[in-house]
């Protein structure tokens, strides 16, 4: 279909692009790429997403007081090995 990575064709007939079944194999080496590399994006952010709500459930719990841990079932104990973790590890 591409005579040169960086070139398209000036027509494309709609039957032989329906057909074409688009993987990463069968893209041109840019697009491959860019799909590729959209998929390491997409992974990092929703490893930061959830790093980021770790975090902030981390900081949700150092600040109830005893008696709201008390109520969830959560020790002070348990509580100051969770606050202890990074934020990193989830």
């Amino acid at each position: 279909m591409y005579r040169h990575c960086y070139q398209r064709p000036a027509i494309v007939s709609t039957q032989s692009f329906a057909m074409t079944r688009l993987t990463p194999q069968t893209l041109p080496l840019p697009l491959a790429l860019a799909d590729r590399l959209g998929s390491v994006v997409h992974r990092v952010a929703e490893q930061v997403t959830t790093a980021h709500q770790a975090a902030r459930s981390r900081r949700a719990l150092a600040r109830l007081e005893p008696h709201r841990l008390d109520d969830i079932g959560v020790s002070e104990s348990a509580r100051a090995r969770e606050l202890a973790r990074p934020f990193w590890n989830v």
